[in-house]
């Protein structure tokens, strides 16, 4: 099919024409969700001697 001839079509011929080329212009919608993340804090704290650290200083820092 080399040429259509639009003027020799009818109305429901031409319809038909438009909803099949709209498939191939128009990209289909794809459903897509927004997905927000509260920010998390971090903080890191280096110990490099656990000898100037008392028991409870390690724990609670180990429990946050």
């Amino acid at each position: 099919m080399s040429t259509l001839d639009i003027d020799s079509m009818t109305k429901n011929e031409r319809l038909k024409l438009i909803q099949i080329g709209l498939t191939y212009v128009v990209p289909k919608l794809k459903h897509t969700e927004e997905v927000r993340e509260d920010p998390r804090e971090f903080q890191i704290e280096i110990i490099d001697r656990l000898t100037d650290y008392s028991d409870e200083e390690l724990d609670k820092a180990i429990k946050g």
